[in-house]
């Protein structure tokens, strides 16, 4: 933390937030045949999805570079610190979801574990995108 600018500290204080709802509200859902399924379909997408939305929405010809805690989300010459702090976000609220189920009922949640690997899902993703040859400029 103590390398942390204005900006990391700002995304910390908003990661807070995301976690507050599963505490406040959590539902015991019964266990549901396919959740493998449930749980792969967003981790894929998102693995694949991310790199084709950061390559699109990059400037032409930039390589993309690997997104650092302190960099603004919002940049929008390099998309890759937006779809990190996305993923924590999907990270925070799946893992609090997970911790105030089994705190309140003993067991899992599946939304917490799909949220999870959408958060996991945009992580390899952000991997992808970096690995990515550079696209031609105009």
């Amino acid at each position: 933390m103590k390398n942390w600018n204005k900006t990391a500290k700002i995304k910390a204080l908003l990661l807070i937030p995301c976690a507050l709802p599963a505490f406040l509200y959590t539902v015991e859902a019964a266990p549901q045949e396919g959740i493998l399924i449930s749980m792969i379909m967003p981790l894929v997408f998102t693995s694949f999805a991310t790199p084709l939305l950061a390559k699109y929405n990059a400037e032409p010809g930039k390589k993309l570079i690997p997104p650092a805690w302190n960099d603004n989300p919002l940049n929008l010459a390099n998309p890759l610190p937006f779809f990190q702090f996305a993923s924590f976000i999907f990270l925070t609220f799946g893992i609090s979801q997970l911790v105030a189920t089994l705190i309140k009922f003993g067991s899992f949640n599946e939304i917490g574990l799909i949220s999870i690997c959408f958060g996991v899902g945009m992580f390899i993703g952000i991997k992808f995108a970096v690995l990515m040859p550079e696209g031609k400029s105009k």
